[in-house]
């Protein structure tokens, strides 16, 4: 009775409206009772018909032909340019404390667990998981995975964490741009200092590059046997400009660097 082609993909609630999807188009749903619902149609990406979506933050994230989208009521906008070219195919989503989920998979196949930061726009590949639902209790995301575990998302106080491992730390990276290592004056940077704090159990490895090219050089690492804040000192080599990249496993906060 809409007057548009194509079968119905998903159906949703967001910030009152009742949106209904196609591949290509949303229909939008006004009205309190059945005797003044207005249907409103729009062209746009739609629910992809293997795609999933989700509600949070007043926004509604999900799986078109074009990738993952937000909606808020006007028009839905692209938020996965980061994720790369290849074509997520399907996908599950899921959301809690300002993060959004997605267990994608690409055109070869390849299934991933996404996060995305939605207050920050940072998107983070953590792994492999494949999962087939996401459903929230309680304050709680928990996730069934296709192997048939059940993992809960990030919550230390979940009752189910003290019926399950914890996961092994995750390996994770960061890269400054070019430090230059002259000021204004032509005066010689004498040091720099990194401060950071990592949690017990946590490793991290301090690398400078310098000019832009070459090995990395070991600055520092270090095994925290427990939370620690460290000021690590750097006395770079006589080059116009350097980079640093600190690396590790585990929980770890990069505070500052700065020129002295």
């Amino acid at each position: 009775s809409v007057g548009s082609d194509g079968d119905f993909t998903g159906a949703a609630t967001c910030l009152g409206y009742v949106l209904l999807f196609k591949q290509n188009l949303v229909h939008k749903v006004y009205g309190t009772k059945p005797a003044n619902f207005q249907v409103t149609t729009v062209a746009c990406p739609g629910i992809d018909t293997a795609g999933g979506f989700v509600t949070a933050d007043t926004a509604l994230y999900y799986l078109s032909p074009r990738g993952v989208m937000r909606y808020d009521g006007s028009l839905p906008e692209g938020i996965g340019q980061k994720l790369g070219a290849s074509r997520l195919t399907a996908g599950t989503f899921g959301a809690a404390d300002g993060r959004l989920y997605c267990s994608v998979k690409n055109a070869a196949g390849e299934w991933s667990l996404l996060c995305c930061d939605t207050a920050r726009g940072l998107w983070h590949r953590e792994d492999a998981l494949h999962v087939l639902g996401f459903a929230c209790e309680g304050g709680s995301l928990y996730a069934l995975a296709a192997d048939g575990k059940l993992w809960a998302m990030g919550r230390e106080d979940d009752p189910y964490s003290g019926h399950a491992g914890r996961e092994a730390g995750i390996a994770w990276a960061g890269e400054t741009g070019e430090i230059g290592l002259y000021t204004a004056d032509r005066k010689f940077l004498s040091r720099l200092e990194v401060r950071f704090a990592a949690a017990a159990g946590a490793f991290v490895r301090l690398e400078a590059q310098y000019d832009g090219a070459g090995a990395w050089e070991l600055l520092g690492q270090w095994s925290m046997e427990q939370d620690k804040t460290v000021t690590a000192p750097i006395v770079p080599r006589r080059f116009a400009s350097m980079r640093l990249r600190i690396s590790g496993t585990g929980d770890a906060t990069v505070y500052s660097v700065s020129k002295l």
